[in-house]
C-alpha cells in the first residue's frame, strides 16, 4: 500500500506538470488504487467477522452504525382554512422526521368539549392537501398521524375551518 501511494502520489506530480500521457498515467495510477483500497477494505471487513475493536484497529475509516428508526415525529403546523370551492377545506401541515405518509382525520364536533368523533378522510404524502365533499358553512376540525415503518405517531393538534 504505501508502495502503491508514492507511485500515486508521484504520478499526481507528474500530471500538474505536464501532458496527456502523464494524465492519462494518473487517473490510470487512481483507479488501481481504487481497487487496492476496495480489495483491502473488504479483507478487513471478512476477517474482522464484525470485531468492533478490530474494525477500529484497520485503520479505515468507518461507516455510522445504524440506528433504529424511530417511530415518526407528531405533524406540527397543521392548518385548516376554507377552500376555494364549494364543500371543501385546505389542510396543510409541516412534514415529519419518519414518515412516508399521513393520515387525515376530520371531526364535526369541537374537540375541547372531549366528545369528538375523528374519521379517517384520507392517506397522502403531501404536506398540502383539499378534502371536499363536505357540507357548505359547516365547521370542521382535522387532525393529522404521521405513518412510518416503525409505526403511528400520535395524532396532531386539531385545527378547525368552515367548508366553502
Amino acid at each position: 500500500m504505501t508502495n502503491m501511494a508514492e507511485k500515486l502520489q508521484t504520478a499526481i506530480s507528474d500530471a500538474n506538470e505536464g501532458s496527456k500521457l502523464s494524465r492519462a498515467h494518473r487517473d490510470n495510477m487512481m483507479q488501481q488504487a481504487k481497487v487496492m483500497l476496495s480489495t483491502q477494505a473488504t479483507y478487513v471487513t471478512l476477517e474482522s467477522a464484525g470485531d468492533a475493536e478490530k474494525l477500529i484497529s484497520s485503520g479505515f475509516e468507518l461507516a455510522k452504525i445504524p440506528s433504529p428508526i424511530a417511530v415518526p415525529d407528531i405533524p406540527q403546523g397543521v392548518i385548516a382554512r376554507t377552500g376555494s370551492e364549494q364543500g371543501e377545506i385546505s389542510l396543510q401541515f409541516k412534514h415529519s422526521i419518519g414518515a412516508h405518509n399521513y393520515g387525515m382525520y376530520k371531526s364535526e364536533q369541537d374537540p375541547s368539549l372531549g366528545n369528538a368523533t375523528w374519521v379517517l378522510v384520507g392517506n397522502t404524502t403531501r404536506a398540502r392537501n383539499v378534502i371536499s365533499g363536505l357540507e357548505s358553512y359547516k365547521p370542521y376540525w382535522f387532525r393529522v398521524v404521521a405513518i412510518g415503518v416503525s409505526g403511528t405517531s400520535l395524532m396532531s393538534n386539531a385545527s378547525q375551518a368552515v367548508a366553502a
